[in-house]
């Protein structure tokens, strides 16, 4: 009894999920098979017939600049709306190729989710910033009184003027009344109102704790290190072989820690500085900046180079203290232009360069300098500078792995007399394997053929052939393949709808891709 009583239940519990139909990339129809003048897919019916209608006239008369398609669906199940809406623009390919001039916009009602997949080629035309404006300032405001039909026209039509569209008669009369629009206004005026302040009161909240994990983090690398001894040691090894005195050489041990002995007044006053330093800079900013009309515009423009100020402080300080180490780690080191490119690595290029570029170009020099004016190499028995010695002969083996480039030998003398080789990756040094015949790392995949293909309960089995190319001697290995899984979506569905499709030949998407760029909104 109680066995049945908990079956009931469960059943009962799982109706409203079987009711529910969830949508997978493969099942939403591709109405553009239908025809190149279709721009909406509304299998749950979302949009009245007249509504569709209008959205294709407005889309299709700014098809050439941008292929705008509307999907709105009433569950995707557990999958992420983000995941869904890239997946289902790549594989339907919408926008023109080579242009990738594509915008997808996705309508998700269980999960209270509005998506925006723009391609490449708009971004600079829509990018992430726009979107989000138009959901939260356009949309929004609909479809938390429930008005799907009129949030997701509203938003069209704002996508229309964005792409230079002219609205046509029919459309601008059937727009949603002045009352709401009104509702809009007044959402959008709270909105702009509160946004300075939203980024006042992250940064008051947010920049102290995220001093006080960075202390922790660097803290817990700076106890490692000291329980290291504390010294920098030198990650070489030398081995004689074939009369030759070879150095393979890592460099020296970076800890990535510009805080050495940091302590918590020490994060917290570097915590403190940067907020004072963002507070300084928004001030001026906001002293000096035009007043605009359009307060949003210009409360946004403010907290945006407010932020730039105040990462460009970090990346200053950052920067600074991390020369300041490698300065301390070259001297100690027998490869001092090791420690300047590993320094230089560490500083973050890009995100130096797209923040503050000003700061991107003079690290840049910086480093160069600290690299050109150190030694390549100091001899570890005298420490004095190696220079190239070209009298030394490489064995055939070590001569074949540069030859392929997967590994580079360097001859070093010193004025004393030491003459070392140094053995370093070469740039196809991933490419290789370590020969078990000769020691050679010449070794690479040749061949492969599939002994047993994989099945849903079994796993396969392939044979792999290498061969060195110092000493040419052949291996086969067997690998085993692992066995297929099942996708989450049902065969007969997708096939269904790909057979019922396959008769409507009238259009289809030009190829366009998008990389994952756009926006997510909810309400």
């Amino acid at each position: 009894m109680k066995k049945l009583l908990i079956t009931l239940f469960l059943a009962f519990a799982m109706l409203p999920v079987i009711a529910q139909k969830a949508w997978t990339v493969e099942m939403v129809p591709n109405t553009r098979l239908q025809s190149n003048s279709i721009h909406v897919s509304d299998p749950d019916n979302y949009l009245s017939p007249e509504t569709e209608m209008r959205i294709n006239t407005a889309l299709c008369a700014i098809r050439d600049t941008a292929d705008v398609f509307l999907v709105a669906l009433e569950s995707i199940g557990y999958e992420e709306p983000a995941d869904f809406r890239t997946k289902l623009f790549n594989k339907w390919g919408i926008g023109d190729k080579g242009k990738d001039n594509g915008l997808l916009m996705l309508f998700v009602e269980d999960q209270h989710a509005f998506e925006f997949e723009v391609g490449y080629g708009i971004e600079p035309v829509i990018p992430d910033i726009k979107c989000f404006e138009i959901f939260n300032h356009t949309i929004k405001p609909y479809f938390k009184n429930g008005e799907y039909e009129k949030g997701m026209v509203a938003g069209v039509m704002d996508i229309f003027e964005v792409f230079g569209g002219t609205m046509p008669e029919t459309i601008v009369t059937d727009l949603p009344d002045e009352e709401v629009y009104a509702t809009v206004i007044a959402e959008k005026d709270k909105v702009t109102m509160s946004d300075f302040y939203l980024w006042v009161v992250f940064m008051l909240v947010m920049l102290p704790i995220i001093s006080f994990i960075y202390f922790l983090y660097k803290n817990k690398e700076d106890k490692e290190f000291k329980n290291n001894g504390g010294e920098v040691k030198n990650t070489y090894s030398v081995e004689d072989k074939d009369g030759l005195r070879y150095i393979t050489d890592s460099g020296s041990n970076w800890t990535g820690s510009a805080w050495q002995g940091i302590g918590c007044a020490r994060a917290l006053t570097f915590g403190m500085s940067a907020l004072a330093c963002y507070f300084v800079v928004a001030i001026i900013i906001y002293a000096l900046m035009p007043t605009s009309e359009d307060e949003y515009t210009s409360n946004n423009w403010i907290a945006a180079l407010t932020l730039i100020s105040y990462l460009s402080w970090i990346c200053f300080r950052h920067n600074s203290r991390t020369i300041k180490m490698a300065n301390k780690l070259a001297k100690e080191s027998i490869c001092p232009k090791v420690i300047y490119d590993k320094a230089k690595n560490y500083r973050r290029t890009k995100f130096v360069n797209f923040i503050a570029p000003w700061l991107g170009w003079y690290y840049k020099k910086k480093y160069d300098d600290l690299k050109n004016k150190a030694p390549e190499m100091l001899c570890p028995d005298c420490r004095q500078e190696m220079s190239l010695d070209e009298t030394v002969v490489i064995p055939a083996k070590e001569a074949a792995e540069m030859a392929f480039e997967s590994r580079k030998f360097t001859s070093l003398r010193c004025p004393a007399g030491h003459a070392y080789v140094i053995k370093e990756r070469g740039e196809k040094y991933d490419s290789y394997f370590d020969c078990d015949n000769c020691g050679a790392h010449l070794k690479r995949i040749i061949h492969t053929m599939t002994l047993t293909k994989p099945t849903y309960s079994h796993s396969g089995l392939e044979e792999v052939v290498s061969e060195c190319e110092f000493c040419h001697k052949q291996t086969a290995k067997k690998v085993v393949i692992p066995r297929l899984e099942r996708s989450s979506s049902s065969s007969s569905s997708s096939s269904s709808y790909h057979s019922s499709s396959s008769h409507s030949s009238g259009g289809s998407f030009g190829g366009g891709r998008s990389g994952g760029g756009g926006y997510s909104g909810r309400w």
